[in-house]
């Protein structure tokens, strides 16, 4: 995870993953789903089953080329108004800096946290490119612990 580690789980809580990717072109401020991406935050949701708390994000930008003076972010968003208004940024931001090319590969960032979500919240992952598109996709994966 490019160096980072989540904290360990509070009194034996579980740890699971949620896995958010897209085969497919992902603009600037597209919201990241179950292989969908899309400027429509509800379509690109899943639903937090139990009250959790976020512990990490990594983001894998892919073979998607990168200048040196390029940036990408993920941040999860969510929602507790079951998408009828603008989703709430978390602050859990995982960012990549270019260049990331064939011969110098530099896809991947990762960044730690404690936010706590509720059951029922829907949650996605925007990304930001600054400029433009990420041809191929990308992927993330959030961490969360259920206390």
């Amino acid at each position: 995870m490019n160096g980072v580690t989540p904290p360990p789980p509070v009194n034996n809580a579980r740890v699971c993953e949620i896995y958010l990717a897209t085969d497919e072109s992902i603009g600037n401020g597209q919201y990241l789903g179950l292989g969908t991406a899309s400027a429509l935050f509800p379509r690109n949701t899943v639903v937090i089953p139990e009250n959790a708390i976020i512990t990490g994000l990594v983001l894998n930008v892919r073979d998607n080329t990168l200048t040196a003076a390029d940036t990408v972010t993920a941040e999860v968003v969510i929602s507790r108004s079951c998408g009828f208004t603008d989703p709430i940024s978390t602050g859990v931001i995982a960012t990549v800096t270019g260049p990331n090319t064939a011969e110098n590969p530099n896809c991947c960032g990762s960044t730690t946290a404690n936010y706590a979500i509720n059951k029922c919240d829907l949650l996605s992952v925007r990304i930001v490119t600054g400029d433009g598109a990420l041809p191929f996709g990308a992927a993330v994966t959030v961490m969360y612990v259920l206390p």
